[in-house]
């Protein structure tokens, strides 16, 4: 006879009152158990905002010299919007209000929300997209991309981030030039 393991990962802690997630070890857990993992999800994420619409873990200087505030927001927004979070809910929109006030400088907040406002689906964010689209390439050196302009040097991890942000800007009907496509070919095969 089997016996049914809790999920340690997908626990609430004590404090929230929800019993542990239960599955068969030998075939993983029922999309009972899936859904309820993505609603704590969910429901850990909108709790964890903070009050002006960001999300983030820590406070400091490396936070702001990083983008990591706006990287985290758009990051935990696109998360919630594939987790069928509409996108009029008060934390999306405080979320979207919050991003529009700065222009991050970095790759990975740049691709993380481009992805986000093309999950977004409002086209009204397209001239935020654009604008967000050149800072983006702005930061190419070499065919590749790099941190931001501090750290230039490109590695794949950049690259995944960009050409997943520009990715999510052409699909929103933005212009990208076709040439990156390719120059980032090459510049992949290079690393």
């Amino acid at each position: 006879a089997h016996s049914m393991r809790t999920a340690s990962a997908a626990q609430d802690p004590p404090s929230t009152g929800r019993p542990p997630i239960l599955f068969d070890p030998r075939v993983g857990p029922d999309q009972g158990a899936i859904d309820e993992c993505i609603e704590r999800g969910v429901d850990y994420l909108l709790r964890a905002q903070n009050r002006d619409g960001s999300w983030t873990t820590e406070a400091t200087d490396l936070d702001t010299a990083m983008d990591l505030r706006n990287g985290q927001t758009a990051l935990s927004v696109y998360t919630l919007l594939k987790c069928r979070l509409p996108p009029k809910h008060p934390a999306i929109v405080r979320a979207v209000r919050f991003l529009a006030n700065d222009t991050p400088t970095k790759v990975y907040p740049l691709g993380v929300e481009l992805m986000m406002y093309d999950a977004l689906g409002d086209p009204a964010q397209k001239p935020r997209m654009q604008k967000l689209v050149a800072a983006l390439l702005e930061l190419r050196q070499a065919k590749a991309f790099g941190y931001g302009r501090e750290r230039m040097r490109a590695d794949p991890s950049n690259m995944q981030y960009a050409l997943l942000g520009l990715r999510a800007a052409a699909h929103s009907s933005v212009r990208v030039p076709k040439e990156v496509w390719s120059e980032a070919i090459e510049a992949v095969f290079a690393f």
